[in-house]
């Protein structure tokens, strides 16, 4: 859980998706708009690290929750072509985790999308 609420966002799509009478996609959607808002969520405040001392990256969150929340599709489509060209190599490791991430929150939303 290194993305704070984006994976809470992420969890809440996959448990709707299982159980469509216990959760609601508005409280996923939520979840995404808290990730705008206030990407630290439950994170320490001061050092913006998750309870296993791992530094949350609080401007990708915010970041990556607005693109997928006001600009969903074109975000979802620019990301796949995205993870295609981009090389699987030490030097895009970074990158490469922002890709697999912006994939996980496209796919979660797919899970909501009525």
């Amino acid at each position: 859980e290194n993305f704070g609420l984006l994976d809470k966002f992420e969890k809440c799509a996959s448990e709707y998706l299982d159980n469509k009478t216990t959760k609601s996609a508005l409280k996923c959607m939520e979840i995404l708009q808290d990730a705008i808002d206030n990407p630290a969520g439950a994170v320490d405040k001061k050092t913006h690290t998750n309870a296993d001392g791992k530094e949350i990256p609080l401007d990708a969150i915010s970041s990556l929750a607005r693109d997928l929340l006001h600009r969903g599709h074109d975000f979802c489509d620019c990301s796949s072509e995205s993870m295609k060209a981009c090389p699987a190599c030490y030097d895009f490791m970074r990158f490469k985790t922002l890709l697999y991430e912006s994939i996980d929150a496209c796919n979660a939303l797919d899970n909501i999308d009525c």
